[in-house]
């Protein structure tokens, strides 16, 4: 995640986060193929491409798949295409042209039992919640909270050691 502030006269500050990894010299990174996971694909949509695929390489990571979306109206497109692709979604809450409750919402409509997340900067929002979003975290997200979170929805992936 990159944060930004700037301020008339005061200057800009640029904060980037980055996942913290811990491997060993020789260890190596399994890699992880599509038809691994319990679950189908978890639905990813932040209209700031650099979060979506900092989300999503973090979700790759866990053993999960993920479809980064930029934009809300393409997400849409691909799930009203294929609706039973998807396990989960992932949504940013403040997007252009469509927010991702008003997102869920159409989501819920079509597949009432896939669970909606949404993930916003803005953590005032979680008190006024709309009935059919699953769960709202506040962003940044941490991994583990990340990872948490798709094992409750999803279960755990595959043990990565039996490949």
């Amino acid at each position: 995640m990159i944060r930004v502030e700037s301020s008339p006269g005061h200057g800009t500050s640029f904060d980037i986060l980055l996942p913290l990894v811990e491997r060993e010299e020789n260890e190596q990174v399994a890699e992880v193929h599509p038809s691994q996971g319990k679950a189908g694909d978890i639905l990813l949509v932040d209209d700031e491409e650099s979060v979506a695929e900092m989300l999503a390489t973090m979700i790759k990571r866990l053993g999960y798949q993920a479809s980064p979306f930029n934009d809300p109206q393409e997400a849409l497109k691909s799930f009203m295409d294929e609706p039973e692709r998807y396990s989960l979604a992932i949504l940013d809450e403040i997007m252009p042209e469509m927010t991702g409750s008003e997102l869920g919402l159409v989501i819920k409509e079509k597949r009432n039992g896939l669970p909606v997340i949404i993930c916003s900067g803005y953590s005032e929002e979680t008190e006024n919640r709309p009935e059919h979003i699953d769960l709202w975290l506040t962003k940044p997200v941490p991994l583990k909270d990340i990872k948490d979170t798709l094992s409750r929805f999803l279960g755990d992936p595959p043990d990565q050691a039996r490949q």
